[in-house]
């Protein structure tokens, strides 16, 4: 198995990132968005909040 490289690391974190605040704007809580993408609850919350300046 390959490992990924910084930039398809980078790539790959936007996406969930991408994903997460999809699924904040269609209602999903928290809880789920963290069981689902495996992000950390404080990257979920800064998500919100930049959803929120928006």
């Amino acid at each position: 198995m390959e490992l990924m490289t910084s930039w398809e690391k980078k790539g790959f974190d936007k996406g969930i990132e991408k994903v997460a605040k999809q699924m904040l704007l269609k209602g999903f809580t928290t809880k789920d968005i963290q069981d689902l993408t495996s992000l950390s609850l404080e990257k979920i919350e800064k998500l919100k909040t930049q959803l929120d300046k928006v």
